[in-house]
C-alpha cells in the first residue's frame, strides 16, 4: 500500500501502477448511499419514528468525499515534480455540473409548465446566476462548485505547501484553518445568507464562494499534514485491529453530539475517520467487480438519484399514499430503490466512452 495511499481525484482516478483502493471504492459506494437517504425524506411531511438516526448515521457522506478527495489530490500533486494539469481536472467536473445543471432546471421549468405556475418561472430566472455558480438548480450539486473551490485553493497553495514544512507548521495550519472555518460556520454564515438571500445575487454568490473556500480550507491543510513522508509512513502497515479501532472510532463521531461552537471539528473528524477506515480496509479487501463498480458509479449515483427519488415519491403520491408518518421502511425503501437504480444506469452509462465523459467526467470502459 506504500504507493497505493497516494493515489485518485474525485472518481476513477484510484490507481498507480494496476493498484487499486479497494476500501475506498466500498466506502464511496456506501457514502453515495448515505447520500441518497439523506435526501428521501423529500416526500415527507412527517419523519417516521427512527428516521432521525438513519439521517446521523447518513451525515458523514459529504465530510468523507471531501476528505477522499482532498487528501488523494493533495498527495499527487503536492509531491509531483511537474505542474498538475488543472484545466482538466476542472473540465472534468464542469462538464457534468453543467449538464446536470440543465438537466434539473428543465425538469423544474417543464414542471411549472404543467402545473401553469408562471410565478415558479420567475423565481427560477431570477436564481438563475445561483444556479450557475451554486449548483442551486439541484440542491445536492452545491458540492461541485464547492469541490471546484477546493481545487482553486489547492492550486493557489502548491507552490507554498511544496515548501518543506515540519510537521508542527502543519499542524499550525490544521489549527488556523479550523478556527477560521468554526468562526464562518458559527457568526458568518447564518446572518450573511440570510441578509443577502433577497438581494444582491453577485454578493451573495461571493460570499457563498468564499465560504466554499473558507470550508475546504481545514479538508486541505488536514490532507497536506497527513501527506508528511513521516506520518505517510504510518499508514503502510494497516493491519485488523487497526481496523476496529478505526471502526470503533468512526462509529463513535457518528453518534456522539457537540457543542455548535466545535461542530467544525467533528465534520472534519468524520469525515477523515472515514478515510482511514477505507484506507485501512484497502488492506485486507480483495478487489471484487461489484465494488469496482460501485466506486466507479458512485459520481453518477451522486448525481442523478434526486431524480429517482422524487419520481418515486410522485408516484407513490398518485397511487395514494396515505397522509400522516410513513412507516420507516418505506423512506428506507425509496432510498434503495433510488440507489439501485442510480447504480444500474451510471454502469450502463460507463459503458459508453462519449456519454460517461459528457455525464460523469470520466472516459468510460
Amino acid at each position: 500500500m506504500s504507493n497505493a495511499l497516494q493515489r485518485g481525484h474525485l472518481h476513477r482516478d484510484d490507481s498507480i501502477d494496476g493498484d487499486r483502493l479497494t476500501g475506498l471504492d466500498l466506502v464511496r459506494g456506501i457514502a453515495a448511499f448515505a447520500v441518497v437517504i439523506l435526501h428521501a425524506d423529500e416526500g415527507m411531511r412527517l419523519a417516521p419514528i427512527g428516521w432521525t438516526v438513519m439521517l446521523n448515521l447518513a451525515a458523514f457522506a459529504v465530510p468523507f468525499f471531501l476528505a477522499a478527495s482532498f487528501y488523494l489530490t493533495v498527495g499527487k500533486w503536492v509531491n509531483r515534480p511537474t505542474a498538475p494539469n488543472w484545466r482538466s481536472r476542472c473540465l472534468r467536473l464542469v462538464i457534468p455540473y453543467a449538464i446536470w445543471s440543465g438537466i434539473y432546471l428543465s425538469q423544474d421549468i417543464l414542471r411549472a409548465l404543467l402545473k401553469h405556475q408562471p410565478e415558479q418561472l420567475v423565481r427560477l430566472l431570477a436564481q438563475l446566476p445561483a444556479i450557475v455558480f451554486l449548483g442551486q438548480a439541484g440542491f445536492h450539486l452545491y458540492f461541485i462548485p464547492l469541490l471546484l473551490t477546493g481545487t482553486g485553493c489547492i492550486a493557489v497553495l502548491v507552490p507554498w505547501l511544496k515548501q518543506r514544512w515540519s510537521v508542527s507548521k502543519r499542524i499550525g495550519f490544521v489549527i488556523a484553518s479550523l478556527i477560521l472555518y468554526q468562526i464562518y460556520r458559527s457568526v458568518v454564515y447564518p446572518d450573511a445568507v440570510s441578509l443577502l438571500q433577497d438581494g444582491d445575487s453577485g454578493l451573495l454568490i461571493l460570499v457563498s464562494v468564499l465560504g466554499y473556500a473558507v470550508r475546504c480550507l481545514p479538508y486541505i491543510a488536514i490532507a497536506f499534514l497527513l501527506n508528511h513522508t513521516s506520518i505517510r509512513s504510518y499508514f503502510n502497515n494497516f493491519c485488523r485491529k487497526n481496523i476496529i479501532f478505526l471502526s470503533l472510532l468512526f462509529i463513535l463521531l457518528v453518534f456522539i453530539q457537540v457543542p455548535h461552537s466545535i461542530q467544525a471539528v467533528r465534520e472534519l473528524s468524520l469525515g477523515y475517520s472515514a478515510v482511514f477506515l477505507a484506507l485501512g480496509l484497502s488492506a485486507v479487501i480483495p478487489t471484487q467487480p461489484w465494488i469496482r463498480s460501485l466506486g466507479d458509479c458512485s459520481f453518477g449515483i451522486y448525481l442523478m438519484h434526486l431524480l429517482g427519488v422524487e419520481l418515486l415519491w410522485s408516484l407513490l403520491t398518485r397511487l395514494g399514499l396515505p397522509s400522516g408518518i410513513f412507516p420507516l421502511w418505506l423512506p428506507l425503501g425509496v432510498a434503495l430503490i433510488g440507489f439501485g437504480v442510480s447504480w444500474g444506469i451510471t454502469a450502463i452509462a460507463l459503458r459508453q466512452p462519449r456519454i460517461s465523459k459528457l455525464m460523469f467526467g470520466v472516459a468510460g470502459s
